[in-house]
């Protein structure tokens, strides 16, 4: 038997046993599981059958549009976002995060399905179901943005790491939706070799004097594209300034105080979306905002 008859067997199998335990609160109860995660764990397995056969699931006499229901209480705990930022920031380990890729893809297996009934159902005027679903999707697109647009370095390892399970599947899948599977691509674009620190998100201070000090908080190197090595012992730190005006005025130093006077490139996050970047030489400058900023990190490549 091949890997993909293994996965495909062991969806079948899945989808059999939690929805049964849907059905069957003593069957729940036995293999300790909730109705809404049975809900989940049977209709991620049913999209992920249609990925691989491009054949339509059918439930006969089931109530779809429950277990949809019950399925998106369930996927707007999974907190993909939080986890991963855990992961890179205090405790990186690259097998954990490519464990959270793969919840995000059985997150796409579930959205897929759910979003055809979804249709079916807005179409005749019931929007339920469509609302049903904007929480754990807009948690899928947050974590895509997060590896898209902060952390794209790590970003290609995880995409390196799966392309055993992308050979599996099949070829017309869309990149927009499934960067974990193409971002690989992208490793050829990457410089030689790059540092990168992150400096510790939090609350900013909005029209203030003050200035806020924070310590680097991680980094990583990658080389050609790869990740070759992690640390948490940084002795850089950054201080900002939010002004009336919107600028964020910032200085990078050392723990003697001095100014890091290598050349830099930053990048500003505001509640994980990029707001600005900005090229240093003297370890002193400042980027105009438009909006209010609620929490800050910075990334910073050397």
């Amino acid at each position: 038997m091949t890997d993909k008859e293994n996965l495909l067997k062991m969806d079948y199998n899945r989808l059999d046993e939690y929805l049964t335990a849907w059905l069957d609160k003593d069957f729940r109860n036995e293999i300790d599981v909730t109705k809404a995660e049975s809900a989940y764990l049977a209709l991620y397995s049913a999209g992920s059958i249609e990925r691989f056969t491009g054949k339509t699931v059918e439930f006969n006499d089931l109530s779809v549009k429950e277990l949809i229901i019950d399925a998106s209480t369930f996927a707007c705990t999974l907190n993909l976002v939080g986890l991963a930022t855990e992961q890179i920031n205090h405790n990186f380990d690259i097998e954990e995060l490519e464990e959270l890729v793969f919840e995000r893809d059985n997150l796409e297996c579930f959205l897929s399905f759910a979003s055809r009934f979804a249709e079916e159902f807005l179409n005749s005027g019931d929007s339920e179901l469509l609302e049903a679903l904007v929480k754990p999707g807009t948690q899928a697109l947050q974590f895509d943005i997060l590896f898209d647009d902060k952390y794209p370095e790590i970003a290609i390892e995880l995409s390196e790491k799966i392309q055993w399970f992308k050979a599996m599947l099949p070829s017309d899948l869309p990149q927009s939706r499934y960067w974990w599977l193409y971002k690989s691509k992208e490793q050829a674009l990457q410089k030689p070799e790059v540092t990168v620190i992150t400096f510790v998100s939090a609350p900013v201070k909005n029209l203030s004097e003050e200035r806020q000090v924070f310590a680097a908080d991680s980094s990583y190197i990658i080389n050609s594209g790869k990740l070759c090595s992690v640390s948490n012992e940084q002795e850089l730190f950054i201080d900002w300034q939010v002004t009336q005006d919107g600028y964020v005025n910032f200085t990078i130093s050392d723990s003697e105080g001095n100014q890091f006077l290598e050349e830099v490139t930053l990048e500003f996050f505001n509640d994980n979306v990029l707001i600005g970047e900005v090229f240093v030489d003297d370890g002193i400058g400042s980027l105009q905002t438009k909006n209010p900023v609620s929490t800050l990190e910075v990334k910073m490549n050397i």
